[in-house]
């Protein structure tokens, strides 16, 4: 099949406007108002039986969400809608695939144009969403929340909501749980800390689904101790 100019450059302009990489964070973001971008990658489900999406991951976004805009804080939430078993939108493979139902989603490119539009005027931080069940080896129940990191800036990034939280206790019996662990091959994650923006991955363990006043308790913690960062430690 012959195509015309015209036509190759169309694809071509396509093609750098949907892959077009964020740049490196700027130092003078430092003292500005904060934006949090709150990505969810696994919540579409298509089973409730399966464990094929993350079951309560949205639900933990959108109280954060409502936590941090109580302190005043700009939020955005993006939900990826893609099923993970068909192509998981937190792994390099499924971003940079020429799929069309990847591309159709917008997922990545939505999180991208979200942090153009912000960063000039926010510093910008991630927190990459996720829930998990209890799955021995993996999991454990013992924890309400799960903190992964990469390198040294989202292992000190993380550590210090690890400590918010440990040492919150949600009424007299009950002291919130949580660990900060190594993670790898979590593509959000890898994307915003090559570009100097802070992020780690958080999991919340899904029984908290049934404990509605001890989630929205982690997640007032967890906003709250953003506000207490000291970024230039970054």
């Amino acid at each position: 099949m012959d195509l015309s100019i015209r036509s190759i450059l169309r694809i071509l302009s396509f093609v750098s406007n949907y892959y077009q990489p964020l740049q490196i964070e700027s130092s003078e973001n430092k003292n500005k108002e904060l934006f949090v971008v709150l990505t969810v990658p696994h919540a579409k489900c298509i089973s409730t039986v399966e464990h094929s999406c993350d079951f309560l991951a949205e639900k933990a976004a959108n109280v954060l969400k409502s936590e941090f805009e109580k302190l005043g804080i700009k939020v955005h939430v993006e939900i990826g809608d893609l099923n993970r078993t068909f192509c998981d939108l937190n792994r390099y493979r499924c971003t940079k695939t020429g799929l069309r139902e990847v591309r159709k989603t917008g997922f990545r490119k939505r999180i991208r144009s979200v942090i153009r539009e912000n960063r000039s005027d926010y510093r910008v931080v991630v927190f990459d969403v996720h829930s998990f069940p209890k799955r021995p080896g993996v999991w454990s129940e013992n924890y309400d929340v799960y903190t992964l990191f990469d390198n040294n800036v989202a292992e000190d990034f993380a550590r210090h909501f690890i400590n918010i939280l440990n040492r919150s206790v949600f009424d007299t019996t009950d002291k919130i749980s949580a660990i900060n662990i190594d993670g790898n091959n979590n593509d959000i994650m890898d994307e915003m800390l090559t570009i100097g923006i802070p992020c780690f991955l958080v999991e919340f363990n899904e029984s908290l689904g049934k404990m509605e006043r001890k989630l929205r308790f982690i997640c007032e913690n967890f906003s709250s101790g953003l506000l207490s960062f000291d970024f230039s430690s970054l």
